[in-house]
């Protein structure tokens, strides 16, 4: 099956599965969409770390709120980068936690800086709260928009 708007379009006209399932992607080697019993589909990638044996799945997001050509992109990413031995979600996690280290001193300060995450204001660091926030997928033009804000505040 090709993982792309009208297949997912047609898979969500059917009655949900008995059970989970993950339907494979015929172009994208590990690319795939996971279908609950309740009806919700969560794009999937699956892929090894060069040099590594474990193989890794790892939930790019759900459809129909990520368009299927930026989760193909994404797995695209994943799968490269972990060819070349990299995991790029462990290092998205080492750079939250860069970030936290960095975000105490400026709320701290009452300097401004805006939150770009996955996860719920009420799941975040309580210094990630202090400030504007935008959860992911954030189209650039809203990051621009809320920056452009941010720094008309602080200028005045």
């Amino acid at each position: 099956m090709r993982v792309n708007k009208k297949s997912l379009e047609e898979l969500s006209r059917q009655p949900p599965p008995t059970k989970r399932l993950i339907l494979w992607d015929d172009k994208l080697t590990g690319f795939g969409v996971r279908c609950s019993v309740g009806g919700k589909f969560s794009y999937v990638v699956q892929f090894r770390i060069r040099g590594e044996p474990q193989l890794i799945m790892r939930t790019i997001g759900d459809y129909p709120a990520m368009p299927p050509d930026e989760a193909r992109e994404i797995a695209e990413d994943l799968r490269s980068a972990a060819l070349r031995g990299r995991d790029l979600d462990a290092d998205a996690k080492k750079n939250a936690a860069d970030a936290r280290r960095l975000a105490v001193p400026l709320a701290a300060r009452g300097l401004p800086f805006l939150v770009l995450s996955g996860y719920s204001p009420a799941q975040q660091p309580a210094a990630f709260r202090a400030g504007p926030y935008l959860q992911k997928p954030a189209h650039p033009d809203q990051v621009i928009k809320l920056l452009q804000q941010i720094l008309s505040t602080t200028r005045s």
